[in-house]
Formats: C-alpha cells, structure tokens, sequence
C-alpha cells in the first residue's frame, strides 16, 4: 500500500499578525504558483478521527497460546470532517495573505524550487538502505488551528499537535529503517537551515514526521 510522509515544522502559538507571517514565509519559499483550500469552519478533524474509529478489546482466545487482544472498528460517517473552499484561483501568490480568516485554517500547497533542492539534499544525505523510496519534495504550509496527527504507526491515532501554523515536506513512499530516518532526517544541514530561516519568521518551531 503506497503511503505519504510528512516533515513538519509547527508551532501551537497563535500569531500576533497571521498575514504578514504568511507574507513572510511565501518571501522565503518563493512559489512560482499554488493550490489553496480553506476551511469552512473551524478545523476538528483529530475529533473527527476519534469520533469515527472506536477501539474494542477483542478477548476471544483463539487457541491456547493465541490472543487477539485489540481490534478497531472504522465506524463511516457521511459528515465531512473539515469542508473547504478552494480559493485564491487566478490570483497571483503574493495575495495568498488575504485569503487568511481568524477561526478557520487555510492550506496551501507551494509549488517552489525549494522542495526540489530539499529532496535533492535527502537523497544524498540518507542512503536508500535508510530511506527506502521516500523522497519528499512538497511543500505545504497551513495556518489556523488545525491538528497534526498520524495513524498508520498508531491506529488508534497519536496526536502531535494542535498547531496554529506549520510548515510541512510531503510525499509518497516508505522508509526503510523508520527509526534511522527520523533520527537522521533532521540532522540533513539543509534541513536545518530550513527550520532556521523559517523561524525568524515564526518564532520557534518543533518537528516531527509521520506517515498516513
């Protein structure tokens, strides 16, 4: 089953002024264009996620030696978690900032160079015996609170965050050794220089990566 990653840069802090740190991270990622969505309300969609998978130990023994102790039953529901808008159509990047709404979060996904030269700098940082085939190269940025969260490692769902603001690396693939990549993944200088230089936009951020 093919599966997506993410490296996250986020902070839970609200922002003083939204827009213009907006403003100032599309100054640093430079997009030549974008694909944006807006909430239509505010985004639940952790509560969502708990709301329709519902853990149920299973106690039935089915030899001697053989337990199966848990199971989770997907419970579908026809509500859509997070329903969006996509906006911004037409329009240049640099008016991204006024698509910003207080109570809802907007999402963007920046096609820029920039994601180009950071998976250039994974591949030759972290060998593939590490990486397997993940090689990000999306750039996502969201603003407003939203939730950080995975469930592939953790079915029942481990939330990392509800962020104000993050800044996100995405794509397809899995790594070989999940343990060296987000040990190593990090350390990559590009990356670090990265978090750096988008800090002196946000202020401080913390990381993670997970896979959905």
């Amino acid at each position: 089953m093919a599966q997506r990653g993410y490296l996250v840069f986020y902070t839970t802090a609200r922002a003083e002024d939204p827009p213009r740190v907006l403003a100032g991270l599309l100054k640093l990622i430079r997009p030549e264009s974008f694909s944006a969505l807006r909430s239509l309300g505010e985004d639940k969609e952790w509560e969502y996620f708990q709301t329709r998978c519902r853990a149920r130990r299973d106690s039935i023994v089915v030899t001697d030696e053989d337990v199966v102790p848990w199971e989770w039953e997907v419970v579908v529901s026809d509500e859509d978690p997070a329903p969006s808008e996509q906006v911004g159509l037409g329009c240049p990047v640099d008016d991204l900032p006024s698509f910003y709404r207080d109570g809802v979060s907007l999402r963007m996904e920046l096609f820029s160079a920039l994601g180009d030269s950071l998976q250039d700098a994974i591949e030759r940082r972290i060998p593939v015996a590490i990486r397997g085939d993940f090689s990000p190269c999306e750039l996502y940025v969201r603003i407003g609170f939203h939730d950080i969260y995975e469930a592939v490692e953790y079915p029942e769902g481990y939330l990392f965050a509800r962020a104000f603001l993050s800044v996100a690396l995405g794509g397809y693939g899995t790594p070989a050794d999940w343990d060296e990549m987000r040990q190593q993944v990090f350390m990559v200088p590009e990356l670090r220089e990265m978090k750096k230089e988008l800090e002196a936009v946000t202020g401080p951020l913390e990381q993670c990566i997970y896979w959905v």
